[in-house]
């Protein structure tokens, strides 16, 4: 077999299906452990590119990258068109893969038609986003196909969106900060990506509400100002945001998934194990207020704020191996310190709501609200996990 078949035989044997999309997109990691510069001479041997040419582009390879494009190339069975994009670098000392996704115009400059239309076409397989541990809200192209490898798992709906499990291809998920792997496709070394979470996470998507013509975006931009305020104290007992982006018109939030789901399913049943104590209750709760605090009393260097959670349920508590996340904090808001914490009760219904929240004898009167409603909240929510 020809070492171009050879390659293109195994670039296709790494290849991951997205379910959802019904569209393949090859690993980061995959193309960068399997695209080495002793495979790129193999497969330009003898295809009509000088020998000075081969050991250059192998060096670059080594040294500047371009795994993915010339992966790309090896699929259209046209490896040896490798050094145009080399010669387009400007100079620049930087990977050419970092030039993806190319724009037409420019894949027509550096390659004749058909082959720009053809790159153009496969590029998208080698361009699946990294969810890099961002409060930026990212705008995704449409022809991306997001490394999710299995159909999304509805786990519920409220009133303003869809909450799914997925499944994330590794190295698109924050790695661990640490560097481990051999000399090659990343500057000085290739990153063997090491997740600091698990590859299940969370995704929220956004809907519109009550009227079909309401865009979703003022929601999805409120809770992703109040989820980046949010990591900037780092609390353990606040959900963490790993990334926010639109995709098709749709606004999406990714989520660090709990170990098991809210305290409202764990109320339903028996307690597990690790709450068959009445102390490893409390410890939970105790971090539960302390999530709450944080939230009420918000304290960063220069800045001052207060806050109100607004919609504390058992639902809205996740279940983290033997500890209670505060999430949910699409209705929150935060304030001035100097301002008080008193808000306009949003339209929310439950049985934890504390009764200055609305007054039953005219349900559309929108009562003042403030912390002390949380704390209501907080305590029926208590009072229910220790009884």
């Amino acid at each position: 077999m020809e070492p171009i078949e050879d390659l293109h035989v195994k670039l296709n044997g790494i290849r991951r299906r997205n379910e959802d999309q019904n569209h393949y997109f090859f690993p980061h990691q995959a193309v960068c452990e399997l695209i080495e510069p002793s495979v790129l001479r193999k497969t330009l041997k003898g295809k009509q590119i000088k020998p000075y040419e081969i050991e250059e582009a192998a060096h670059y390879l080594e040294e500047r990258g371009g795994r993915r494009t010339f992966a790309v190339l090896v699929l259209l069975k046209r490896p040896h068109l490798f050094p145009y994009f080399i010669k387009d670098d400007k100079l620049q000392h930087a990977d050419i893969d970092h030039r993806m996704p190319y724009g037409i115009e420019k894949l027509e400059e550096l390659l004749s038609p058909p082959v720009s239309h053809e790159f153009w076409d496969k590029q998208w397989e080698f361009t699946a986003p990294f969810f890099s541990d961002s409060s930026f809200a990212r705008v995704l192209p449409d022809e991306f196909i997001l490394p999710f490898i299995k159909k999304d798992k509805l786990l519920g709906s409220g009133a303003l969106g869809h909450v799914y499990e997925i499944l994330i291809e590794p190295c698109y998920l924050p790695a661990s900060p640490s560097w481990q792997g051999k000399v090659g496709c990343n500057g000085t070394f290739i990153l063997i990506f090491r997740p600091l979470i698990s590859l299940k996470v969370v995704r929220k998507e956004f809907i519109a509400t009550c009227d079909a013509a309401e865009s979703p975006r003022p929601a999805f931009e409120k809770e992703l100002h109040n989820l980046s305020m949010l990591r900037l104290i780092k609390h353990p007992n606040i959900v963490e945001m790993l990334a926010a982006y639109t995709f098709k018109g749709k606004h999406n939030l990714i989520f660090q998934k709990a170990s098991d789901k809210t305290l409202g399913n764990l109320l339903e049943h028996p307690r597990p194990r690790q709450f068959a104590s009445l102390e490893s209750v409390i410890d939970a709760l105790s971090g539960l207020c302390s999530a709450l605090h944080a939230v009420h009393e918000f304290h960063f260097p220069d800045l001052s704020l207060i806050g109100c959670h607004h919609d504390l349920k058992p639902d809205n508590v996740l279940v983290h191996n033997d500890s209670f996340l505060l999430a949910d904090f699409g209705l929150s808001i935060f304030k001035k310190s100097n301002e008080g914490s008193d808000t306009s009760f949003k339209q929310v219904r439950g049985d934890y709501i504390a009764p200055e929240c609305q007054d039953l004898e005219d349900l559309s009167k929108k009562n003042l609200i403030r912390r002390l409603s949380d704390i209501w909240s907080l305590g029926c929510i208590m009072l229910e996990a220790l009884t």
